[in-house]
This record gives structure tokens, C-alpha cells and sequence, in this order.
């Protein structure tokens, strides 16, 4: 399956997620020098008093880094702050058009068509439109088809966007735009599968793809610094579309991803080694999605992926081609697709991070290397009893389902890993949690460690940065210590980055990663 290449590359367009014109004069700046080659202003997110200070934006000294501009107003109806009322939308457009040397004005399609005549009438610089429709969840397939095709009826640019999951957008969507290659269209859905169209918007033809400001970029509230979540930064969609239609992507994938800083971390370090880059969140709802979907992925030019909880398992059965810690543990958190068609091969650089992790921590005194309670059964916990086997550790195993609990113990030595089926009457030297707590907040799960604390017990959690800190707080309690994740992050990213490169990354890299220099 293969993208239109000879299609010239998308503009990109970015959504100043500004509320004043004040925040649009500054946004606007950073849009063009990070690479936009449109901005959008929303006009629906503006205050009433600051519609009369368009003209302020465009003064000098910014004429030097002006870009050609959208204007929207966004109903809410479509998801935006702006009014429903034909003639109240009317006269917000028609003033705005008149008060800035707007490139293109946005039309919804159900509220503003009647425009286009009072629009060419007005004495203005070249203007065009968009013709757009917010639509909702599992609008048919027909439909989407008569509003693009609407939209080109009236002479402008059609734009389609709706909530879609990655089975939607693989299944149906995407086949729907590839038949329709070749005819001007702005094409996203939002939601789990929002990333996707976009990395793909090169090689399915889309005229425009909206991005948000680059990291870091905005002046605007933390609340309201992007736009739209599925949006990606326009420096990594330029570096991305900047190598063509063929250009590699990578992915993370999982179940839930709002917490994944994998992106960051792959962006950081290709930054730092003059690589282009992109990797995009693509949430999977349930397994059966992530095993059908990801073949497609490959077709669509997926060069490699991280793989997140709770597919880890699932991962390394996909595989034609595992490496040696997936066939120790069972699990696979990185993989990389074959050329021809040939499938995927599978790693785990977990276990890779781990046997450094395990091992340092022998050698700092922190443990002795001989035992340690691991709770829970996903994938990473697959990879700390590997690690632990290896070094002839052994591993007592705590979770809440005993059946479970018993069937994770069976795929290793029983000399060495051991179901543990009450509460821990005494302390260890080291506990692992391989558990989502701390991961977000709302999670709320009994804490079944019992006397597993004590003084000069460690800790380890294998969650990075948890925004819930019962786990350190009980931890510090017990006179023990605590230490989260982060340097399994970092060790594994870049083990998965030399994966998918080919580059080492250098210690002093490393460990200015350990120490927060990921990004935002």
C-alpha cells in the first residue's frame, strides 16, 4: 500500500492557541520561524474587545516574519467558543476580513456559505476559502463524502475532521482520502487515531496539515496552549515532511498514553545527534485493535515503535524476529519493521536497562542481589524477573489474582521466581513495582504490600515521574528508600534509539537525560 509520492509536501498550518492579539503577535513569530507556512487565527477564542485590535497584529516591527493567515470562528456546535447565529457570525467575519489581510477566511458548511457572495464583493486582497465540517462520532462514511464533495462544488478547500479510533481511521478512513488523491482536501480526525493522519498527510496527498506551536512556544494559559491535543509541533512535522513522502516515522503505542514521555525523549535525541525525527502517540483501545492494526501500520511507512502496557506481550507474538530478551522474557517493548513486507522484529530494551539497573544497584549497597518482591504481571515485570534470573536472584511475585499471579510464574525458573499469594509478612531489601500506580491521578488501587517496607528496603518503581506519590510516601515511612523510573526511561530509550538509528548515545547524554534534559 503506497502513498501518492509525487504529491508536493502539505503546507503546515498552525492554530495559535492565543486568547489577545497581544499573545497572536508574539505566536505568530515563533509559528514562522519553526517552520508554519500558515497560521490560524481563531477568532471564536478572542475577547470581544480584542476583535477590534486585529489591525495591531500586522504593524511593524512583525512585518519581517509575517506568514499568510486563516481566520476561523469556531461555533461550538464544532467544537470552538463561537456563536451559532447566521447573522451574528456574518458580522464578526465580515469586520475581521475587513480589519486584516486575512490569505483565506474558514466557512463552516453548515453556517456560512451565504458569505461567499458578500465576500467577493468586499474590496479586498486576494482572499480564498475553506470550507469546513466538525463532525461527530461515526458520522457514515457518505456523509464525509457529500461535505468534501460540497465544499468543492463552492470553489474552496474542503476540510473534514471527526473523533475516530485507530480501527476507524486504518479500516475505513484512510482508504476513503486514498481514493480521493489528487483533489485539494484537509482531511484529520481527533482523539486516539489524531496523530496518524497527520504523519501520513504527505503521503496521502492532503493540501494542509495543522500543527501547534513548537514546544515551549506559546504564550498563551498552560490550559490553553494547544489548540487541539491531536496536533503536532510544527518543528517535528517540518523535520518529518521535509524528507518526502517516504520519509521514516516512528510511533509509541499503547493503552492509556497521556502519561508517555517516549516522543520527548526520541526528539531529544535526535536533536542532539542532527537526525530528523518524528514519533507520534497512537492509542490502541484493546488488543485485538493493536494486533490488526499494526500490519497496516508497516504498509504506511511505520519504520519502528515503542510499545507501551499493555501490548508488550502481544508485541513479541507478532514478531517473525525476536532478539534474545524477548525470548527470555516473554515481552517485547520495541518493534522494528522488516523491508518487503517481512513482518517485525522484536526487542526488549527493558531487560536491557534492567540487568544495568539490577546490577548498580548491588554495586551502590542498596541490595544484596539475592531476593526482591515484584508486584504485578505486565510486560516490564516480565523483564525484571529476566534480569533478576540472570543474576541468580530470586524473585517472590504479589498481585491480586492468584490464577494470574501463578500463570506468570510458569514461564520462569521456579528455583528462582515464586508465586507469592498473601500480603508479605517481612521486609525485603528490594521491591519493584511493576504496577500503573502513582502513573496518574484517579487511579485508585489497594496497595497489598503488607510488611514488604522496612528500613533499608528499596523501593523501585518502575513508573517515571508519578504524578501520585503514595508509593514513596509509604516507602520513606518504613525507613526505607525510594527511586522512580526515570533512569529505566532513559536507559531504555536509548537503547531503543541505537535500534531504530543505529547510534549509540554517550554516557554524558545519558545522564543529562537522568537529570530532566528531555524536553517539554
Amino acid at each position: 500500500m503506497e502513498g501518492p509520492g509525487s504529491s508536493p509536501r502539505p503546507e503546515i498550518v498552525v492554530s495559535l492557541p492565543g486568547r489577545s492579539t497581544a499573545e497572536w503577535r508574539e505566536e505568530i513569530g515563533k509559528a514562522r520561524r519553526a517552520g508554519a507556512d500558515l497560521v490560524e487565527l481563531r477568532l471564536d477564542r478572542l475577547n470581544v474587545s480584542d476583535l477590534g485590535r486585529l489591525s495591531d497584529i500586522h504593524r511593524r516591527p512583525l512585518l519581517y516574519e509575517w506568514v499568510p493567515a486563516i481566520a476561523t470562528l469556531r461555533s461550538r456546535r464544532e467544537g470552538g467558543e463561537g456563536p451559532e447565529e447566521q447573522s451574528h457570525r456574518h458580522r464578526i467575519l465580515r469586520q475581521a476580513l475587513l480589519d486584516f489581510p486575512f490569505r483565506y477566511v474558514d466557512l463552516e458548511l453548515d453556517r456560512d456559505l451565504g458569505l461567499i457572495e458578500e465576500i467577493q464583493s468586499l474590496d479586498l486582497p486576494p482572499l480564498d476559502w475553506v470550507v469546513s465540517s466538525h463532525l461527530p462520532n461515526g458520522t457514515p462514511r457518505e456523509e464525509i463524502v457529500r461535505r468534501l464533495e460540497k465544499g468543492w462544488d463552492v470553489g474552496g478547500l474542503p476540510k473534514v475532521v471527526l473523533p475516530a479510533t485507530m480501527a476507524r481511521c486504518l479500516d475505513e478512513l484512510i482508504p476513503l482520502v486514498r481514493g480521493l488523491s489528487g483533489r485539494r482536501m484537509v482531511f484529520h480526525t481527533t482523539g486516539p487515531s489524531g496523530p496518524l493522519l497527520r504523519v501520513l498527510a504527505s503521503r496521502l496527498g492532503l493540501a494542509w496539515v495543522y500543527a501547534s506551536l513548537p514546544r515551549g512556544g506559546s504564550t498563551a494559559r498552560p490550559e490553553t496552549a494547544t489548540v487541539e491535543p491531536s496536533q503536532i509541533p510544527v518543528d517535528d512535522l517540518q523535520s518529518h515532511l521535509d524528507q518526502g513522502p517516504e520519509g521514516p516515522w516512528y510511533a509509541i503505542v499503547g493503552h492509556p498514553l497521556e502519561h508517555t514521555r517516549s516522543p520527548a525523549l526520541f526528539r531529544r535525541l535526535c536533536e542532539v545527534h542532527k537526525l530528523p525525527y518524528i514519533m507520534v502517540p497512537l492509542d490502541f483501545q484493546d488488543e485485538e485493535q493493536f494486533r490488526q492494526g499494526l500490519p497496516a501500520l508497516a504498509e504506511w511507512g511505520l519504520w519502528g515503535c515503542n510499545v507501551t502496557l499493555p501490548f508488550k506481550v502481544t508485541a513479541a507474538r507478532l514478531a517473525r524476529h525476536q532478539s534474545e530478551e524477548v525470548i527470555l522474557s516473554g515481552a517485547a517493548n520495541v518493534l522494528v519493521s522488516q523491508p518487503g513486507g517481512k513482518g517485525f522484529r522484536a526487542a526488549n530494551t527493558d531487560l536491557v536497562a534492567l540487568r544495568t539497573i539490577l546490577h548498580d544497584f548491588v554495586e551502590e549497597g542498596v541490595w544484596d542481589g539475592l531476593r526482591l518482591l515484584l508486584w504485578g504481571q505486565g510486560g516490564a515485570a516480565r523483564a525484571v524477573c529476566a534480569a533478576a534470573v540472570e543474576m541468580g536472584a530470586s524473585v517472590d511475585v504479589l498481585g491480586r489474582s492468584p490464577e494470574r499471579v501463578r500463570n506468570f510464574c510458569e514461564d520462569f525458573p521456579p528455583e528462582h521466581v515464586r508465586p507469592l499469594l498473601q500480603a508479605p509478612e517481612r521486609p525485603y531489601g528490594l521491591v519493584v513495582n511493576a504496577t500503573p500506580v502513582g502513573q496518574r491521578l484517579g487511579l485508585q488501587l489497594e496497595v497489598p504490600l503488607g510488611r514488604a517496607l522496612g528500613r533499608g528496603t528499596l523501593l523501585f518503581d518502575l513508573v517515571y515521574n508519578p504524578v501520585e506519590r503514595t508509593l514513596e510516601t509509604l516507602a520513606r515511612r518504613a525507613g526505607g528508600t525510594y527511586r522512580d523510573g526515570t533512569r529505566l526511561l532513559v536507559l531504555q530509550a536509548a537503547e531503543s534509539f541505537r535500534i531504530f538509528t543505529g547510534v549509540e548515545v554517550s554516557p554524558d547524554v545519558l545522564e543529562r537525560l537522568e537529570q530532566g534534559e528531555v524536553g517539554p
